[in-house]
């Protein structure tokens, strides 16, 4: 017994040999590592893949493969340029009076059952757009069997985009930029109103839109009731995407509101969703006609950008997203070869990237490229202008903030915590959109003894309130909450030790993110910190968070400092509809300079990223406002292969040591069993 014992352990540690040599940190099928396919990772779960609700970045480089437009982003031409998608061409506005006919609240009909509408002249701009046909959407089981294409699908109409439009004003829907489209388009007011009136009825989609026309099922006009060019920015995104309402119906028993599985015209659908496991998309079977551009600029040729140009879109068969939490496990799997594409995480920075901000020449001999790029976003602190302390527009509180924001060393902060990356913004403009100047004046400067002298000024020498003859202590609200107030502690401590400096006392209030939102709501905080990233290449995409009529407590817009200066919001109305002249430019530098002179804003920094990419992966243009830009890449599987095997060597000492233990182990039991048995 003792020696079959002996045997079967011999046995389990043999398998157990053999199963540690069969290990590889591979993550994928070998017909994937051979294939077409892209390796991607992603931190965030996807919260909503419906385009009615998803206003996420990370949400919108997933769907935006399988979601279309009417427009789209030129993908090699800077500054961005507008150029049809599901569009035949952009169209040109015109300006017109019509009879407008818009339904009854409630609704009327005659004795024919036809709807009475309430006519009025009114004075329009108008957009006519015309869809390519022949379009269809990726195959998908809400649609009936197609003969011609053989598969579950439909060809895109018009009432694919009315549905949409309807959808984003639905308020049983909540999308987060309906106030743009119901502010603008002529009639989706009302459509809003009669739907929100009767909460307890389902939502009447047979009510007619008065500014939303379809002409046939491949024309469309819509009619603002003002002129807004910004439209045609919209109508680059994933909100107005066509909605075909079969696939709402299909899903409607699924206990969601929102569509829980993306159905589109895109490059690429859906294949298989494991929330925090795996998200793989496929190329669409279906996918109309598109070709990389012929054109693009200065340098595209030489980085291998035009090599591809005309050929059919899209390159690459299958995008597989493995859900990677930890930056460091992201990190050590693009070194391995098994993803694509990385950013540069703070723990790396200095590894790969030299003082002179380039490449180090280990990176450069594993064929790694680095392309920069300075982000189209701003992030600042902000105060509450409705707070009597830190708010308000007397000399004096000028003259307080003021101190503040030249009391904290920018500069300082980027190389602590930021590896020195970033621009520091000398207004909310950008560079790289339109009214950016390089050269404007602010209070953003650190300056100590300055920032003293201006508080003195502001009426607290040496950081003293006068009232109380205590330091004055002003709140920064933030929402950091317990599971991550550890990691953030030295990014609050910083802050806090630099106001200190003035003399001042700095309260920081951490709470979660709802307690946050409701007080930034209330007006109940008086310092916070914040961020924006476009949402299309237009000045005033930034100039509007400072928009006295967008205040967040008075409006529930995104004005979160309450900013309301009366001279800055008659420029912004003037400006705001304006095309990219000369004279938008000059108001434009008219704004910036009454938003620094007011400082309601502290400015931190315009980001700065890095990317690295494999050499196997190619037509990279970095970009931080094109999100449909899978169909434009191409990889190279035979050169991935290359590095993985060259760079993913086996190890086999740790097995020979393993070996040689237990052959060591068993030798005692050997001996004893051959001499029990003698």
């Amino acid at each position: 017994m003792a020696l079959t014992a002996t045997k079967q352990k011999f046995s389990g540690l043999l398998l157990l040999i053999l199963f540690l040599s069969s290990c590889s940190n591979n993550p994928y099928k070998t017909e994937d590592l051979k294939g077409s396919t892209a390796f991607k990772a992603y931190s965030t779960e996807l919260k909503y893949v419906d385009p009615v609700k998803s206003y996420y970045a990370y949400e919108a480089a997933v769907i935006d493969q399988v979601y279309e437009f009417l427009f789209q982003y030129d993908y090699l031409r800077r500054p961005y340029e507008l150029i049809p998608c599901l569009a035949e061409a952009v169209p040109t506005p015109v300006e017109k009076e019509i009879i407008l006919k818009e339904p009854y609240l409630p609704r009327r009909f005659n004795n024919s059952g036809q709807e009475i509408f309430n006519p009025k002249t009114v004075k329009i701009i108008s957009y006519t757009i015309k869809i390519k046909k022949g379009v269809y959407y990726a195959p998908h089981e809400c649609f009936s069997f197609n003969e011609i294409k053989q598969a579950h699908t439909r060809e895109l109409k018009i009432r694919d985009f009315i549905y949409a439009f309807k959808r984003i004003a639905d308020p049983k829907l909540g999308c987060p930029v309906f106030p743009v489209f119901v502010s603008k388009i002529a009639g989706l007011d009302l459509f809003y109103k009669y739907n929100q009136e009767h909460p307890d009825k389902p939502t009447d989609y047979t009510r007619p839109v008065s500014g939303l026309i379809a002409h046939d099922d491949y024309t469309l006009e819509i009619l603002l009731k003002e002129k807004y060019p910004q439209i045609l920015y919209w109508l680059a995104m994933h909100f107005t995407s066509p909605m075909p309402e079969e696939a709402v119906q299909y899903y409607k028993g699924e206990g969601t509101k929102y569509l829980p599985w993306p159905v589109g015209t895109g490059a690429y659908r859906l294949s298989s969703w494991k929330p925090r496991q795996e998200i793989i998309l496929k190329k669409n079977p279906l996918f109309r006609d598109e070709y990389y551009p012929i054109e693009g600029m200065p340098g595209d040729r030489e980085e291998g950008n035009l090599v591809d140009a005309g050929k059919k879109l899209p390159f690459i068969d299958k995008v597989i997203y493995k859900y990677t939490p930890e930056s460091i496990s992201a990190w050590s799997k693009f070194m391995q070869g098994y993803l694509d594409a990385s950013g540069i995480g703070k723990e790396q920075f200095d590894k790969v990237i030299t003082s002179d901000k380039g490449l180090s020449p280990k990176m450069a001999q594993k064929g790694i490229r680095l392309k920069t790029a300075v982000g189209s976003d701003i992030f600042y602190f902000g105060f509450n202008m409705l707070d009597p302390v830190v708010g308000g527009y007397t000399q004096e509180k000028k003259y307080l903030r003021r101190a503040i924001a030249k009391a904290l060393d920018v500069n300082q902060y980027k190389k602590i915590f930021r590896n020195n990356r970033g621009i520091i913004p000398n207004g909310p403009v950008p560079p790289g959109i339109f009214g950016y100047e390089p050269n404007i004046k602010t209070y953003n400067n650190f300056d100590l003894a300055g920032a003293m002298l201006l508080l003195e000024k502001a009426g607290y020498k040496d950081g003293l309130d006068p009232e109380t003859g205590q330091p004055l202590e002003i709140v920064y609200d933030n929402a950091l909450t317990s599971g991550s107030a550890s990691a953030s502690r030295p990014h609050l401590q910083f802050f806090k030790e630099q106001i200190e400096k003035l003399g001042l006392r700095l309260k920081i209030a951490s709470t979660d993110l709802n307690t946050y939102r409701k007080k930034i709501l209330d007006g109940n905080y008086q310092i916070f910190e914040s961020g924006w990233l476009l949402d299309y290449p237009d000045p005033e995409n930034f100039l509007f968070l400072l928009y006295g009529p967008n205040g967040t407590v008075k409006h529930q817009a995104d004005n979160r400092a309450n900013y309301d200066n009366p001279e800055f919001n008659a420029l912004f109305e003037q400006m705001e509809t304006m095309e990219n002249t000369s004279r938008r430019k000059e108001i434009i530098r008219k704004m910036i300079d009454i938003v620094n002179n007011d400082c309601p804003w502290i400015y931190l920094f315009h980001s700065e990223d890095y990317y690295l990419f494999h050499t196997w992966y190619k037509n990279i243009k970095v970009t931080d406002l094109i999100n449909n830009k899978m169909k434009y890449l191409r990889i190279d599987p035979q050169q991935r292969l290359a590095y993985i095997e060259k760079y993913n060597k086996p190890v086999y000492w740790p097995l020979i040591t393993l070996i040689i233990l237990l052959i060591v182990s068993f030798i005692p039991a050997v001996i004893s069993i051959r001499r029990k048995y003698q």
